[in-house]
């Protein structure tokens, strides 16, 4: 379940936000934020809370909103980076508090090389010393180790919740793909990408543009290529296709007499 936050913050990264939003209206702003809001106050929310919060008869309303968030087992909604900025904030405050229970943050060595020499000799402590009893450095040698795992915890949660967000952007990806072929194989793609923020949002706006392409129009969509190819090939970086001028643009200043007579001229030349 997610955690359910005691304080009344959590970090906010405004370059992100608006990375992520630039698809949105201003009403699908609102909702994503006020969404955000509830779930940083009350954990993962239902489909009937997020309808009454919003006052929305249906979800399927607000399709680009929804696709900010996941659904746990259990059908609750949740926003994984949230999560993951409510997770971090609380592991910080635990931390200042047990800081402050032992008299304040620990010092940090200074440069002189003796006192580096003893911080080494704490961390890579195996066997009693002289000057301390065998219980002490039992209790040392716990701590160090206890400090260690944690750390190697914390690393592992960054990396699941890393990789949940990444899921949750290929998914968003997958949605918008028409071409919905070999999903396993387009996945190990975009996680060997792993597309930030910014890149993700450049990736969906794409396809939306190569949607409308004459290419993708095409037979009912039969030149659309693979997604695993599209994006092991970095297609999103494809120049826009320009649309084809029409008679009238390519004689803008001619009236609409000599456009007709230049486009029997052309149809004449091309029968012979």
């Amino acid at each position: 379940m997610s955690p359910v936050a005691k304080d009344p913050a959590f970090l906010f990264y405004s370059s992100d936000f608006l990375t992520g939003v630039t698809g949105m209206t201003m009403e699908e702003r609102g909702q994503y934020i006020t969404l955000l809001c509830l779930q940083h106050q009350q954990g993962k929310l239902s489909e009937k809370t997020c309808r009454l919060a919003l006052g929305l008869e249906s979800l399927d309303d607000i399709p680009d909103v929804m696709g900010k968030f996941r659904q746990d087992k259990n059908g609750l909604y949740y926003n994984a980076r949230l999560d993951l900025e409510v997770e971090k904030r609380a592991k910080g405050s635990d931390a200042s508090r047990e800081n402050g229970k032992k008299g304040g943050r620990p010092k940090k060595p200074n440069s002189e090389p003796e006192q580096n020499l003893q911080v080494s000799n704490r961390l890579t402590q195996t066997e009693p010393r002289n000057n301390l009893s065998e219980n002490e450095n039992d209790n040392r040698n716990i701590n160090i180790d206890e400090d260690n795992n944690n750390l190697l915890e914390n690393v592992e949660t960054t990396s699941r919740k890393r990789a949940e967000i990444l899921s949750d952007r290929f998914d968003e990806f997958w949605a918008a793909y028409p071409n919905k072929v070999k999903k396993i194989k387009a996945r190990e793609a975009w996680m060997k990408i792993k597309p930030s923020a910014a890149l993700h949002q450049k990736i969906l706006a794409a396809v939306e543009a190569a949607k409308n392409s004459r290419q993708w129009k095409k037979d009912n969509g039969d030149f659309i290529p693979h997604p695993t190819s599209w994006l092991n090939q970095g297609r999103w970086e494809d120049e826009p296709e320009q649309k084809p001028q029409t008679m009238k643009e390519k004689f803008g200043g001619s009236s609409q007499a000599e456009v007709k007579r230049m486009e029997h001229l052309l149809d004449k030349i091309k029968k012979e």
